[in-house]
């Protein structure tokens, strides 16, 4: 091969190269968001706004901050209910992406009873596959004060429907946080209060008063690609949720 093939072939290199790392670029929060959609209802810049399809309607994002690798929108549903989705992206140590992806349902009943969905997609083979190591239990114990626990009978019963885990993303760093939502007790206590015998009452006064308001924080370790279990007081409480 003369010198000047030579060249000529190092410079076509050194532009695949330079292609595959502006190929790699690319790679946006939505990029990979759109591996967990159908094609059908994949996020698309339309007229200048990034758009999901949802219920054969397109919806703008409410939120697209592909700096921060983060997308937000709502889909209202029918009947009064409504669902909102996000999205957030982390990079691994060796730059693999890890995408999380939340859905939160609300209810059309006379209390709110809204139901959090996490989940976590990892890279294998050009596809994104749900992992389900990358987010620790987190103890329910965190989030009660004094040593209180709700009981799992007898007149102070706080029904498991009634209180549940949520979680939120985060737009801008890498830290999850995990709460207790303790919405509908606090709907059934309030709207429904005089309904309730004194015992129930009483059990859901004491309960609203013992919740720690405080999210617990998870943090996003880049070393090992998951989230580090909550650095917080020893769990009061043996039960968790996933």
């Amino acid at each position: 091969m003369t010198r000047d093939r030579v060249l000529l072939a190092a410079a076509m290199l050194s532009l695949c190269g330079a292609g595959a790392a502006l190929a790699a670029e690319r790679m946006t929060v939505i990029t990979y968001f759109n591996m967990t959609r159908a094609d059908e209802e994949q996020v698309k810049l339309i007229d200048g706004k990034w758009q999901a399809l949802v219920r054969d309607e397109r919806v703008a994002l409410s939120v697209a901050d592909l700096a921060n690798g983060y997308v937000e929108f709502v889909d209202e549903g029918t009947g009064g209910g409504k669902e909102e989705i996000s999205a957030a992206l982390f990079l691994a140590k060796d730059k693999a992406p890890m995408l999380a992806v939340l859905r939160i349902t609300g209810s059309s009943g006379s209390c709110p009873d809204p139901t959090y969905g996490l989940t976590t997609y990892t890279l294998e083979a050009g596809k994104l596959r749900a992992a389900t190591d990358i987010v620790p239990k987190v103890p329910l114990g965190l989030f009660f004060e004094n040593g209180y626990t709700p009981q799992e009978s007898g007149p102070e019963m706080i029904p498991a429907q009634e209180y549940r885990l949520g979680y939120k993303l985060p737009r801008k760093g890498t830290t999850l946080e995990a709460f207790l939502d303790t919405s509908t007790a606090a709907c059934t206590l309030g709207a429904f209060g005089d309904q309730l015998s004194a015992a129930s009452r009483a059990a859901h006064e004491k309960f609203l008063a013992n919740v720690r308001k405080e999210p617990v924080t998870l943090k996003w370790n880049k070393a090992s690609g998951h989230f580090d279990p909550p650095a917080a007081a020893a769990p009061r409480s043996g039960a968790t949720v996933p």
